[in-house]
Order: structure tokens, then C-alpha cells, then sequence
């Protein structure tokens, strides 16, 4: 379980794992808890095509009802796992009971481990990159009832909500405080013609709305596209806008040459200082990884400083794996 835990904790126990199995998967169960299937000599298979047969009813008194329920819950593989973990190197044995020594202090302190979970919830698909399956997200059509304990689950259906509420902003009763808040900031900007887009309060709420909604499939994105880019003017502030809107489109089908592009574009006349600047950076990094240019991607990460204490966890991983793939590259 990942709760009254902390990440040495739960890598000392998945660091175990390594040289006994050669693949494993980690899924998300509920409230907290975890799965970790593994086998010894071939991969697994992370999509399954169907509920296995006598396991329905078991399942569906979880709310687990179709493959979509099943596939959601899919966190990260050894792939992810073995990348992170010179960060948190300890290994869970029976001569060194690392996980019995200090699992009483987490629990006292009551830590929670999140880093698994924020990989899979990461902005950029940066989870992808490290395992080579850089593909667009599938639709999901999830049918779990009752209360949510599932962090994925909730961020799917958050996401359908969102959606929702943009294409037709009278039907926004579910959506949080937060949310609701950004929604009318995105309103007011697009339809204020008459007055110059304020460009900063659009990034940061377009950036606000990213991470939700870019957990959809591109299928069902357009309608949302289309109605952010109403009513804008042609304009410098405007022209920037778009730009922001086609760089989400792209991260969400997963197009790398135009995430490099777009980057280059809204990256021109920024305060090198700030977060959005990091960001965009950060995108490029990915790009570069991606493409198999761990050097330059080394480079970049070392030139704009994206890798400190404060960094998001997918930024270390992206930046670990380079180090990995060019130590591969260029043994010597």
C-alpha cells in the first residue's frame, strides 16, 4: 500500500523485485492499495481484451464491470520503476529489513507515497517516452459506480466533467470550486473582444485545465479546441492564445515536430525566469528524449537548469532515462 508510507519505502520493496522478474506491471487498486503483476521471462500484457470469465461477479461488486475499469488503473512498469530508482536505491531483504525498520515512522508521521501516481498523472507524457510507447490516449468508457477511491478514476471522470462544462457552460453543477473558477477566467478572455486578451491569466488557466483534460482521447477534445477558440481577435495577444491551444492539440495527439515548433514560437520574448519558460523547456527536453537524442536532451536539461529538488518527479524520470540511454549509447 502506498499510504502510511513514503517513497524509499515502497522502491525498497519494487528494488526486491529486480533480478527475480524480468517484466512486471503496477496497477492502482483502491484507496490506496496497489498491484504488482510480474512474471519471470516474458512481457506481460498490460490491455486485456475481456473480464475474465468467473471473475465478473467478483469484480463487479468492486464496480469493475468492463476492460476500460481495468485499464485505468494501469500505473507505471518495471521500465519506470528501475529508471527512478538510483533515487531511492535501498532494497528490502531479510538481512536488512529496511521495510519493517521504518515503516512504524511513516505510519506515526502519516507519510503517503505519491510518486507512482504522479508519474501516470504527469502533464507530459513523459511515462511514455521511458517504455517507447508514445501513442495517443485511448477513450475510456468507464462504468465503476459509488464512491471513487481511485485517483485515476477520478481524474477520467473529472475530465468527461470538464469537458462537458466547456462545450456547454450551463451544465457545470459537478465541477469544483477550482474548476468553475478557471472556466469563468476562459469565458471572460475569449469573449471580450473589444479588450486585449490578457494573455498571462489565459496561460495559467489553460494550464490549469491541461492536466485534466488531456487525460481524454484527441477524439474527444475537438469540440472543446473549437469552442476555446471562439470569439478571439487578430491580434498579437490572440495569435499567442492559439498558439497554447495548438500546443495542448499536440500534446494530446502526440505530434513531436509540432510540440517543437510551437515551443520555439511561444518561448520568443519570455521572462527566462519564469514557469512557463520552464515548462516549454521542459516540453523540448521531452521532445529530444523521445527522439532518441539523449545528449542533446542532457544538455538541455543541464543549460535550463529543469532538474532540482523542486523538479515534478516525471521531469527526474525523463532526465534519468537520457542518463541511462546515453550511458547505453556510449559505454565507454
Amino acid at each position: 500500500h502506498l499510504y502510511e508510507s513514503n517513497e524509499a519505502l515502497v522502491f525498497s520493496v519494487l528494488n526486491a523485485l529486480e533480478g527475480q522478474f524480468a517484466y512486471y506491471d503496477i496497477y492502482f487498486a483502491v484507496d490506496g492499495d496497489v498491484i504488482i503483476i510480474a512474471n519471470v521471462d516474458s512481457p506481460l500484457p498490460r490491455l486485456v481484451d475481456a473480464i475474465p470469465e468467473g471473475l465478473g461477479d467478483e469484480l463487479g461488486r468492486l464496480g469493475i464491470n468492463s476492460t476500460d475499469d481495468i485499464r485505468v488503473r494501469y500505473l507505471v512498469s518495471r521500465s519506470h520503476i528501475t529508471t527512478v530508482s538510483p533515487l531511492y536505491p535501498t532494497i528490502n531483504m531479510d538481512y536488512f529489513p529496511f521495510l519493517d525498520l521504518q515503516s512504524t515512522k511513516a505510519r506515526f508521521k502519516g507519510e503517503q507515497s505519491n510518486l507512482l501516481v504522479d508519474i501516470r498523472t504527469s502533464l507530459l507524457p513523459i511515462d511514455e517516452v521511458v517504455i517507447g510507447n508514445i501513442a495517443p490516449r485511448t477513450q475510456l468508457n468507464l462504468t465503476e459506480t459509488g464512491i471513487v477511491q481511485n485517483p485515476l478514476v477520478a481524474l477520467v471522470r473529472q475530465a468527461k466533467v470538464l469537458s462537458t462544462a466547456i462545450t456547454d457552460p450551463g451544465n457545470n453543477e459537478s465541477l469544483t470550486d477550482f474548476d468553475r473558477r478557471l472556466l469563468f477566467d476562459l469565458q471572460s478572455i475569449r469573449l471580450a473582444c473589444e479588450n486585449r486578451i490578457d494573455i498571462s491569466l489565459w496561460e495559467e488557466s489553460l494550464m490549469g485545465f491541461a492536466g485534466t483534460l488531456l487525460f481524454l482521447s484527441p477524439g474527444e477534445l475537438p469540440p472543446v479546441w473549437e469552442i476555446l477558440s471562439e470569439h478571439q481577435c487578430d491580434d498579437a495577444e490572440s495569435l499567442q492564445a492559439k498558439r497554447w491551444l495548438m500546443l495542448l492539440e499536440a500534446l494530446s495527439q502526440r505530434h513531436m515536430d509540432r510540440l517543437t515548433v510551437l515551443s520555439d514560437e511561444l518561448l520568443q520574448g519570455r521572462n527566462p525566469d519564469s514557469s512557463t519558460v520552464r515548462f516549454l523547456k521542459t516540453v523540448k527536453a521531452m521532445v529530444l528524449t523521445a527522439e532518441g537524442q539523449s545528449s542533446r536532451a542532457i544538455d538541455s536539461i543541464h543549460e535550463n537548469e529543469l532538474v532540482n529538488d523542486n523538479a515534478h518527479i516525471a521531469t527526474k524520470l525523463m532526465y534519468l532515462h537520457a542518463l541511462a540511454e546515453e550511458a547505453r549509447s556510449n559505454p565507454d
